[in-house]
């Protein structure tokens, strides 16, 4: 049985997966003995452990995501990320002790904070990166201020006028700004995809996603319609759960489609990276996977994160690996965790 089946999944990533695939050595088991430590020792430790936790469990993570034989590395420091994370949490505390004094004073903070937005960003994302390492080569993140304004400040204005028109300029933009400014030892990224791929994947999610809405909402309404005469809502009941799975499966075929547009489109130094995920398989890994959370309150956790982990990782390949040789690494200077960990408490997303 492969490593998939060992997990509860039934794929064939070998045969999906053009080019050199990435592997996925992690084990439910494994990764359920680091998990439940972690919770014990943050819940102890009032949550200072938090920090050495995530190291821990982000550690085993990239250790587990093979290519080429070779593992990735996380060598973030712990301390630096708990300092990170005591200054998020002071900042949180003035901003909500501001209320008590004046709601005035608590809009003027949270007007205040969208010019640190920007730097908050490239600080997380430099951070994440040079903690991130493949054969002892490092990442590195080289992204500007300027950049990062306009993607996370001017694009979301944009968006919010245009009635939400411009999402796609938005999630290309980016996608756009982050793998460009990212590098693996001297040598930068490069994105491929155009804009236009991704206006007509929100084109076809929306025409999904309406036609669902629409013939969900005629079929509640004769049902609801058919079961006033015999006063049982079982049927009416029934199609707004199917309705709204199939809602959901639309959403699943949203975000499969943006990840595999992006993961596709990143080349480095004549090299591609080429992602494959399908829309069913997704979405059934996802709800079988709330589905067993729930039922295990909580328990199966780490058995859902390595199970999704490794459909995702698995089905990423990379094109002309032979490059991999010719790159050369480079040593980057330490930098501090403020940034991320600011940006992970507040809910940011700055990741692809």
């Amino acid at each position: 049985m492969g490593a998939a089946g060992r997990e509860g999944i039934t794929t064939k990533a070998n045969d999906a997966v053009p080019g050199t695939r990435f592997d996925f050595a992690g084990r439910g088991g494994e990764y359920f003995r680091i998990w439940i430590v972690n919770v014990f020792l943050t819940i102890v430790t009032l949550g200072i452990y938090s920090a050495w936790a995530k190291v821990r469990r982000t550690r085993y993570l990239y250790g587990s995501t093979l290519l080429e034989g070779a593992a990735f590395d996380y060598l973030a420091n712990p301390i630096a990320i708990l300092k990170g994370r005591l200054i998020a949490v002071g900042l949180l505390m003035v901003y909500g002790a501001s209320e008590l004094v004046s709601p005035i004073l608590q809009g003027a903070l949270a007007l205040a904070f969208l010019p640190v937005l920007p730097w908050l960003v490239i600080r997380a994302r430099r951070f994440t990166l040079r903690n991130t390492a493949y054969r002892n080569i490092r990442f590195d993140f080289t992204g500007h201020y300027g950049e990062a304004l306009v993607v996370y400040i001017l694009c979301p204005l944009m968006i919010a006028f245009s009635m939400f028109l411009l999402y796609p300029l938005y999630v290309w933009q980016r996608a756009k700004f982050l793998v460009e400014n990212s590098t693996f030892g001297t040598q930068e990224f490069t994105f491929t995809v155009g804009m236009g791929a991704y206006f007509l994947a929100y084109l076809k999610f929306l025409a999904l996603f309406g036609t669902v809405l629409v013939a969900g909402g005629l079929g509640f309404g004769n049902a609801l319609a058919a079961s006033s005469s015999d006063s049982s809502p079982a049927l009416a009941l029934l199609v707004l759960f199917v309705t709204m799975l199939a809602l959901l499966a639309t959403l699943s075929y949203k975000h499969v489609t943006v990840t595999n547009l992006t993961w596709s489109g990143i080349e480095l130094s004549g090299m591609r990276t080429r992602c494959v995920l399908e829309t069913p398989q997704m979405y059934w890994i996802a709800l079988t996977n709330l589905v067993a959370i729930v039922a295990s309150f909580g328990l199966l956790i780490p058995w859902a994160t390595i199970r999704m982990a490794r459909y995702r990782i698995e089905h990423i390949s990379l094109l002309n690996p032979e490059n991999l040789d010719a790159l050369l690494g480079t040593q980057t200077a330490q930098i501090g965790a403020a940034g991320e960990e600011i940006g992970e408490f507040l809910g940011i997303d700055i990741g692809l």
